[in-house]
Parts: C-alpha cells; sequence; structure tokens
C-alpha cells in the first residue's frame, strides 16, 4: 500500500495526471467540436472540409523534417550541459524554420501536380500556405517544455491549443460555412503561438548563455536523427489520409465520404490514450536506454494491462455504436457505425502495440526501423485500399485500416525484439571493458 502510494505521489509530481487530464479534456473537446462541425455544414461541405484537410496533410507530409523530435531527445540529454542545450535549440530551430518554408512552396505550387477533386477544394488548400509556419512553431514549443520536464505546463498549452481551435472554428463555421472552417485556422494558430512564446520564455532564456556553434558532426548527427525521424513520421502520416485520399478518387459521392469520415473520428480521438501515456513514459526509456531489465519488465506491463484497457473500452463502444451515433451526429451518419465498428478492432492494436513501440524504438536512436516498418505498412495500405474500396467502397477502406494495424503489431513486435537483442549485447561489450 505504501508503495503504490507512493508511486501515485511521485508521477503525480511527474505531471502523468496531468498529461491524461488534460488530453482527456482536449479530446472531449475535439469530440464535441467535431460534432458541431458535421452539423453545422451540409453533406457537400464536410465532404470538401475533409478533402481539403488531407490535401494539406500530405502536402505538409514533410512536416517539421523531424525537428521537433530531435529537439526533444537532445535537449532531453543535454539538460545539464547549458551551452550544449542553446546549441542544439538554435540550429534546430533555424531547421525547423527552413521545413516550414519548403512546405508553404509546396503547397503554392500543388495545382500542378495535386489532383484536387474540385476547383473549391484547390483554392482553399492553397489559403493554408502560411499554417506549416505555425505549426512548426507549436511543435517545437511543445518539444522544449516537455523536454524539461514542464508536463503541467506542456498539459495547459495542449488545451490552449485545442480550445482556441474550436473556441474560433465552430463559431466560423456557423457563420460562414467552408470558408469560416478554413480561414479560423490562422486565428486559432496566431493564438496558441503567442501562448507558446509566453510559457517556454524562462527555458530559452535561463539555457541561453553562451551562443556557441554545434560541431559539424554535431549538426550532421541532429539532422540525420531529425530525418530519419520524419521518414517514419511521413509513411506514417500516409497511413491515416491514403485512404481518404483513395475514396476521394475512386468514390464519386460526396455522402460515402462524409460517412467514412465520421466514423473515424472517435478512435482517432482515442489514440490520446497510448500517445499520451507515451509522452509521459519516452523520458524515462530515454533515461533507462541502457537498462534492458528495466525496459523488458515495464515492457511486460505496458503491453499486458494495455491491451487489457483498450479491448476493454472498444467492446463498450461497439455495444453501443448505434447509440453514440444517433446521439452525437444524427440519423444521417447512423450508416457510419458499419466501418466505425471495424475501425476500433484496429484500435486495439494500434493503442496496444503500434505506437508504443514506434515510440520506445524512436527513444533508443533507430528512426530507421520506424521507417522500414511503416513504409511495408504503406505499400501494404495502397495495393489493400485500392483492391477493397473498389469492392466496398467505404467499408473497404476501413477493413485495410485494421489488418494495417494487424500486420504492423506483429511487424513491430519482430522489431522490438531484435533491437532489445542488439541492445543487450552493446551493454555487455560496454560493461566487459
Amino acid at each position: 500500500m505504501d508503495n503504490l502510494k507512493k508511486t501515485i505521489k511521485k508521477i503525480s509530481k511527474d505531471g502523468f495526471f496531468s498529461i491524461y487530464i488534460s488530453t482527456i479534456l482536449t479530446k472531449v473537446v475535439v469530440l464535441f467540436g467535431g460534432v458541431l462541425i458535421v452539423r453545422f455544414l451540409s453533406v457537400d461541405d464536410y465532404a470538401n472540409y475533409t478533402l481539403i484537410n488531407n490535401a494539406f496533410s500530405i502536402l505538409t507530409i514533410l512536416g517539421d523534417f523531424g525537428v521537433s523530435s530531435a529537439i526533444l531527445l537532445y535537449l532531453i540529454e543535454n539538460k545539464k550541459d547549458e551551452i550544449k542545450y542553446g546549441s542544439y535549440l538554435r540550429f534546430g530551430v533555424k531547421f525547423g524554420i527552413i521545413s516550414s518554408l519548403f512546405s508553404s512552396i509546396i503547397i503554392l505550387l500543388s495545382p500542378v501536380f495535386y489532383p484536387y477533386r474540385s476547383k473549391i477544394v484547390e483554392n482553399y488548400s492553397l489559403v493554408l500556405f502560411l499554417v506549416p509556419f505555425f505549426i512548426v512553431c507549436i511543435n517545437v514549443f511543445s518539444a522544449i517544455l516537455r523536454a524539461n520536464g514542464d508536463n503541467n505546463k506542456y498539459s495547459i498549452y495542449q488545451v490552449i491549443n485545442t480550445v482556441s481551435h474550436y473556441l474560433v472554428i465552430v463559431p466560423m463555421c456557423l457563420l460562414f460555412g467552408l470558408a469560416g472552417s478554413i480561414f479560423s485556422q490562422y486565428i486559432y494558430y496566431l493564438i496558441t503561438v503567442v501562448c507558446g512564446v509566453i510559457f517556454i520564455r524562462k527555458y530559452v532564456k535561463k539555457k541561453n548563455v553562451d551562443k556557441v556553434p554545434l560541431l559539424k558532426s554535431e549538426k550532421k548527427e541532429f539532422i540525420k536523427y531529425s530525418i530519419g525521424a520524419q521518414t517514419a513520421n511521413i509513411t506514417n502520416t500516409l497511413l491515416y489520409t491514403i485512404d481518404i485520399f483513395v475514396i476521394g478518387q475512386l468514390v464519386t459521392v460526396s455522402h460515402d465520404l462524409s460517412i467514412y469520415k465520421v466514423a473515424t473520428i472517435i478512435p482517432n480521438a482515442l489514440s490520446f490514450l497510448p500517445v499520451c501515456l507515451m509522452i509521459y513514459l519516452l523520458p524515462h526509456y530515454v533515461s533507462h536506454s541502457k537498462d534492458i531489465d528495466w525496459i523488458k519488465k515495464n515492457n511486460a506491463k505496458l503491453f499486458k494491462y494495455g491491451f487489457i484497457c483498450y479491448a476493454a473500452i472498444a467492446l463498450v463502444l461497439i455495444i453501443c455504436s448505434k447509440y453514440i451515433f444517433l446521439l452525437l451526429y444524427g440519423k444521417d451518419y447512423v450508416e457510419s457505425t458499419h466501418a466505425f465498428i471495424i475501425l476500433v478492432i484496429g484500435f486495439i492494436f494500434n493503442s496496444t502495440f503500434k505506437v508504443p513501440i514506434g515510440n520506445i524504438v524512436s527513444a533508443f536512436k533507430h528512426p530507421e526501423y520506424n521507417t522500414i516498418a511503416n513504409i511495408a505498412c504503406l505499400l501494404c495500405n495502397l495495393v489493400l485500399n485500392y483492391f477493397f474500396i473498389n469492392k466496398f467502397g467505404y467499408i473497404g477502406a476501413a477493413i485495410t485500416t485494421t489488418l494495417i494495424n494487424i500486420l504492423a503489431s506483429i511487424f513491430y513486435l519482430v522489431i522490438l525484439k531484435k533491437v532489445l537483442k542488439n541492445r543487450e549485447k552493446l551493454t555487455r561489450k560496454d560493461n566487459s571493458y
């Protein structure tokens, strides 16, 4: 009992409960904000809204070139070295700004190569060309807060980000329809960036004592990890956008696209469960990266209890699916329950294995394994999506997503075993000297 109290006290001090409470709050806001958007936009407008956001995700697939992931890792490793900390931070910020400019140029040039479904989707997509800069800023600010262990402030920042999003977009949708949903992004991103500057100020000032540039080898290592992490992120993002893209190309009925998109809202929202758990655990895995016994022990707990919890949640959702959709989205979207049930099964595997293992492998500086796994999944996704969507319509997209999550989980377990085996050999070799 005393040990339990000590554990609870420790994780509470570390900000574990802050992360979960804030994430639950933000997901509730996302869920109900999403419900309002669905209800305020017509079926055709919601289909266009979905295609615009999907196009943006694909066109900005390079993201921040993995800068936020690299900043998080290298700031944690150099937390006690103020000079190195400042050097990595400055280099990372410069690299991030360059990446946002590159994404902006891609968006502006997109009419030349991207297969937009309509002129409306194309025009509104171009409006978002400055958004990548704001996203990079928010990602970097979040990484700085996490690297300094300020999980409480990080949690508040995530709440501000989400709440400001829906406080702006919902009334804009109601007043101006599709146009309001797009232009509102500049307002809420600006609010979030200003708050982020205030939140990280002390960590930037504190560590910015002597401006010493990184060595060439250090820059090379940072960029190598950064690009490796982003390559993994690219393929992972495509796994979540390719189904909408293929449906948009193969299915001409806007109704089907809207039905499928609504079916994905709750399963995607629930991804916060493994994500916020790994937000808390990732710094601990980095700190214990050479302690194989600690890693194996905690992996066993992570998978065992994770599977039980996620399966229980999935079972409740499947049983109540019809009532959930009637209550939240109305009778026009009850048809979404068929795809929803299939996607919830995939959620169990994604949350139990894929997300945690991907983070653990990344913590050990092996983003290339994530890249290999995601490329394999992406290729399977493309082939299966084409086959199943042609045969079963939007239901085929749900089947593909769930199959990919199951296959990815098996693949990731094999990768984790290989990584731990190699790490154990290196640890024994180091101890022998």
